[in-house]
């Protein structure tokens, strides 16, 4: 961890990652300030005293710190929340205390600790599928307030740090109970070689625009973008559909029931990723076979329905014959938007190597639906895309994303996850 530079305040309170108060030395930089003023000082209960006297009071309380130098000193989280500009001109930065609720030093692994340190930078992220040690972020804005004057970081007392690892927060604020310390690489990595391990996205554009590049080149990335595609340019293709084959009324009973049965589809693939006590490989396979097999028959079912609509011209209600083979199909093929668009970002979390890697993919991502839907809702203005065309399309590029994006899931659960080129630079100094 390093100490937090006054000029670096403002992006403090833009990113709010997760500071160490030492409040030992804090209350000593505070006292020393206010017994050099040169006019009476209010305490925040109400004391007004001269200088002389705050002064006495201040060498009392150095005395009192330099007996018991050697005794624990009190260390504690806090997260800046803004700056306060008082009457006099002066800032304060206000921040609210914070309790985690997972001790860091009971971590089991390399990846708790990946995670552990992903959120000590960025403790109001939901990215990741690790529990966040700070709960859930709504409960902090009940937090006690600090304010630190903003001046006192000028001292050459240091008590705010910022960049805070996994080996800071069990030496300073769990007194060192480490359970793990000795057996989890990434704290022996940090701990014994005092190397950093890198964690936070870049922070130049630059940088980060071609770090996306390259993550957006990866193979298992680019094998997916077909896989991606027939997933989200059906939501076009049904919507047509229901809009142009059935009546009002019929609309508003597939976009009833379609959402209750995506809820419901997406719980429990959900339930069945989860089951950590069956092999990731298993579980992936699985998943992957049942949708595309589910989602093959479903746009066969809707190809044949579209190709008779087109000579037929019908409009359906619910109370015409025909209306259950017409209409069910809508409801499947939302749920199938909904598998997919699930399995996607679970598929995601297990390519990606690092924190930062899952954000730049995950991004990547979103970004690769977006470009897929636009290109299926501006090929729909066209009629004849309206009618059959999108389909006949959407029927192909699930067949042709079948082997690219089976070549990605065979290979979750049969490796270990790959580590950045920053710890094989560590693991590397280590071993030598």
């Amino acid at each position: 961890m390093i100490p937090v530079d006054r000029k670096e305040i403002q992006d403090l309170v833009k990113w709010k990652p997760v500071l160490i108060l030492n409040g030992t030395l804090y209350k000593q930089v505070f006292i020393s300030h206010i017994s050099s003023s040169l006019c009476n000082i209010t305490s925040n209960h109400g004391k007004c005293l001269p200088p002389k006297i705050w002064n006495m009071i201040f060498r009392f309380y150095a005395e009192e710190q330099l007996s018991t130098f050697y005794r624990r000193h009190d260390h504690f989280f806090v997260q800046p929340s803004r700056l306060q500009t008082n009457v006099d001109g002066s800032r304060n930065l206000v921040c609210r205390r914070m309790q985690h609720n997972r001790p860091f030093g009971k971590l089991r692994n390399d990846d708790e600790v990946v995670a552990a340190e992903f959120f000590l930078a960025k403790p109001g992220s939901t990215l990741l599928p690790h529990p966040n040690p700070f709960g859930n972020p709504k409960d902090r804005e009940y937090g006690q307030i600090i304010k630190i004057p903003v001046h006192l970081l000028s001292s050459r007392v240091k008590f705010l740090h910022v960049g805070i690892k996994v080996p800071d927060v069990i030496m300073h604020i769990e007194d060192s109970a480490c359970e793990l310390c000795c057996s989890t690489s990434r704290l022996k990595c940090s701990a014994q070689t005092a190397k950093k391990v890198d964690l936070s996205i870049l922070d130049h554009p630059w940088k980060e625009f071609k770090a996306t590049t390259s993550t957006f080149l990866k193979k298992e990335f680019l094998l997916l973008i077909l896989w991606i595609g027939q997933g989200v340019y059906s939501e076009s293709v049904f919507f047509t559909y229901i809009a142009l084959w059935f009546s009002v009324r019929a609309r508003a009973l597939g976009s009833f029931i379609s959402g209750i049965v995506a809820v419901l589809a997406g719980n429990l693939l959900g339930v069945w990723l989860d089951q950590n006590q069956i092999a990731l490989k298993k579980r992936a396979r699985w998943a992957y076979a049942v949708i595309m097999t589910l989602q093959g028959g479903w746009w066969i079912w809707l190809t044949v329905n579209v190709t008779k609509f087109r000579r037929q011209g019908p409009i359906y209600d619910w109370s015409d014959p025909g209306f259950g083979s017409a209409f069910g199909v809508f409801i499947f093929l939302v749920t199938g938007f909904q598998l997919n668009y699930n399995f996607a970002f679970f598929i995601i979390g297990q390519i990606s190597n690092s924190p930062q890697e899952t954000v730049r993919l995950s991004a990547l991502l979103r970004g690769t639906e977006s470009a897929w839907q636009a290109l299926s809702y501006g090929l729909n203005a066209l009629p004849i895309f309206a009618t059959v065309g999108s389909t006949y399309l959407n029927l192909g590029l699930w067949g042709v994303s079948l082997f690219p994006a089976w070549l990605v899931i065979r290979q979750l659960g049969t490796r270990e996850k790959q580590v950045s080129g920053v710890e094989e630079r560590v693991m590397a100094d280590t071993k030598a």
